[in-house]
């Protein structure tokens, strides 16, 4: 069955995309891009890196994608805690801040990707392509 409308095939039915952001504008933008752009895929909403953690557990997402700043827990620490969980999911942070540190942060703690909220509308969804590969 077709995963997404670039031509990626999955074995499975579905793939689960969790999105985690604090601002419920951003998850719903994300989410109608995922669901045009991937229509077989699953989507689940967490509104801080805890809800994510408690929502890991029970069901174990393929992809999650994690905003840099969240309330609470920021996104660092949600990927670095998710990844312990579950090292196999695939994880890709979106944030405004952009430099090296930024992105060394986020591949020590296990993010995949990088993706800048600036060039979100070209690198969005090539990115989620290649991380439900």
């Amino acid at each position: 069955m077709e995963c997404c409308s670039v031509g990626i095939m999955s074995a499975e039915a579905s793939r689960t995309i969790l999105i985690v952001d604090s601002h419920p504008q951003v998850r719903a933008s994300l989410k109608d891009w995922i669901s045009i752009a991937f229509p077989a895929c699953l989507i689940q909403e967490a509104d801080s890196g805890e809800t994510a953690l408690s929502l890991v557990r029970i069901s174990i997402p393929d992809v999650v994608l994690v905003g840099f700043r969240l309330r609470g827990m920021n996104g660092i620490e949600t990927t670095r805690q998710i990844k312990a969980i579950v090292p196999q999911v695939k994880i890709a942070i979106f944030a405004v801040e952009d430099g090296e540190w930024y992105q060394n942060q986020a591949a020590a703690a296990g993010a995949d990707a990088y993706i800048l909220k600036q060039k979100i509308r070209e690198d969005f969804l090539p990115a989620m392509g290649a991380l439900l590969l």
